[in-house]
Formats: structure tokens, sequence, C-alpha cells
């Protein structure tokens, strides 16, 4: 469905390294051909042609370049193995070739010396994350959290989180995580739609809140007229017992879902129409698939 995602990228700051290594430049030595002082040249045939270099395909290159820095914090590391700093620079080289389980040793072993690193914790529920390690992902974003972590770190943990709480279950906790992430960004409209999201579709009765999910889907379809904004409108009709007025949104939503070519959408579209026609909420209806979450009507 149109409208932008909660994962993508967040911005990190580096810390400054508390000693400052100076990486010396490669010097490449090369050998020249002396020629002597004579003005005669030698015959074409006796003249002397440098080797023709082998080709480097693209890929080879970008894999050297993904592999250099990794040789320089080693090659730091070596004489000084226990910078957090260094450890937590490597272990973003071996994230960005997405070698996890490099980079959680190294991880790992920058939060054993400096407990208090949020990046560190940070980049680690990454880790455990894409390595399908949700609860120990949640576990260092909350200790995360605990940290002096950036104002834009803190928000991320937090919307992190939140996501990884609410797909597995723990609802109440995924609206703390996401009423503390607004507190950070007010005006953040993703925020605001996944928080209208949970409020309307929750199965649990304690966080269900159907006003304040109509207040922010009235708010977000009054700002942007899109098809996911429209979705959470009839999510948060329903969840305030106006059935009728839902099922009518949800039929239009179908009808402009697949005027746009998201047919995929719909089963699951109709699936929140039946709740509706049937007078319920739509509790368990599967959220919408994130690549469908980037285009507006």
């Amino acid at each position: 469905m149109p409208c932008a995602p909660f994962l993508g990228t967040a911005t990190i700051e580096s810390r400054m390294f508390s000693q400052r290594h100076r990486l010396g430049s490669l010097a490449f030595i090369g050998l020249t051909l002396a020629t002597g002082c004579s003005n005669d040249l030698p015959p074409e045939t006796d003249r002397l042609t440098p080797p023709r270099a082998t080709p480097v395909s693209e890929e080879t290159e970008a894999q050297n370049r993904l592999d250099q820095p990794i040789s320089q914090y080693s090659t730091l590391l070596e004489s000084d193995p226990d910078n957090a700093d260094l450890l937590l620079q490597r272990a973003t080289a071996w994230l960005q070739q997405e070698r996890f389980e490099d980079a959680s040793a190294d991880l790992s072993r920058a939060i054993a010396i400096d407990p208090d690193n949020g990046e560190a914790r940070l980049r680690l529920a990454r880790v455990l994350r894409r390595t399908d390690r949700p609860q120990d992902a949640i576990l260092q974003l909350e200790q995360a959290l605990t940290t002096d972590l950036s104002m834009n770190d803190r928000l991320l943990a937090h919307r992190n989180a939140a996501a990884l709480l609410q797909a597995a279950g723990r609802d109440r906790e995924a609206l703390s995580h996401l009423d503390a992430a607004l507190t950070l960004a007010p005006a953040n409209v993703e925020l605001k739609r996944r928080l209208a999201r949970l409020l309307a579709s929750s199965p649990d009765d304690t966080v269900r809140d159907g006003d304040r999910a109509l207040t922010l889907a009235e708010e977000l379809f009054g700002q942007d007229r899109s098809l996911s904004n429209a979705e959470i409108l009839a999510m948060a009709l329903a969840a305030v017992g106006r059935f009728e007025e839902a099922a009518n949104w949800q039929r239009r939503l179908i009808a402009e879902v697949a005027r746009f070519g998201y047919l995929d959408e719909i089963p699951r579209l109709r699936q929140a129409q039946n709740h509706y026609k049937q007078r319920r909420p739509a509790i368990g209806v599967p959220a919408a698939r994130p690549s469908r979450t980037s285009g507006t009507e």
C-alpha cells in the first residue's frame, strides 16, 4: 500500500577515537626502465613494451573498496585490541558486506569493553534482527535506550523496538515505544500511521483505542488522501463501531487499489472488509507489504 515504511536507514554518528591513529598512505614501487644517453633509437622490434595490465572486473574493484577499511581497522586493532571505537568501525564495515557473524563478534566485544556504548548496541540489534533473533534484538535496543544516544539514534531505537515488539504480540510495550518516539518527533507521519494502526487493530483491549485512532486517522487523511491513509481511516471507523462507514471506505479502497494494479493487496483488504461487514474491528488483518508502502495516490 502506498506509504513510506519504518525501517529504512538511520543516520549513525561516528565517535571520535579516543586515540587518533593516522593511516600512512601506501607507496607503490614501480620499476623503471632506463635508456642510454644515445640519441639513436633502437629498432622498432627492439623497443621494450610494458606488459599489458590484467583488467580488473567492476565486482573485484567494488570488493576491494569494501575490504580496504576492514584491513585498515584490523591493522590498528593489532596495536590497540581493546579500542571499542575501532571495533565498532570494523563491525560497520563487516555489516556493509553482510558478514553478520564477524560483525556480531566485534560488536559483542566492543560492548564487553564499553557496556554504555549505545551505538554498538544499536548495530548489534540490527545484526540480531537480520539473523532472526528478535528477542535478543529487543533486549539490545532497550539497553541502548539507557545510554547517552543522539536524538536520531534514540528515535531509531524506539521505532525498531516497537516494530519487533508488535510482531511478537507485545502490543502494550510496542505502544509505549511508539508514544516515546512521537514525543521525540511529533510531526513524523509514519509514526502516526503506525500508532493509528496499532490503536485500531490491536487484539489487546487495553491497547486498542478507537477514539485516539480515529483522531490520528482523520488528521492523516486530511493531510494526504493516500490509499494507505484511507485504509487506516476505515480501520479506525471500525474501531469506534462505525462499521457501515468502514465497509464503504474499504469498498472504495479496494476499487482504487485494483485500478492502481496492486492486485496482491486485494485479498488482505477484502479480509478487513469482511470484518467490517460482520461488525468486527480489523483485528488479525495483516499489514500491507513493505513493497507496497512507498507510493501515493
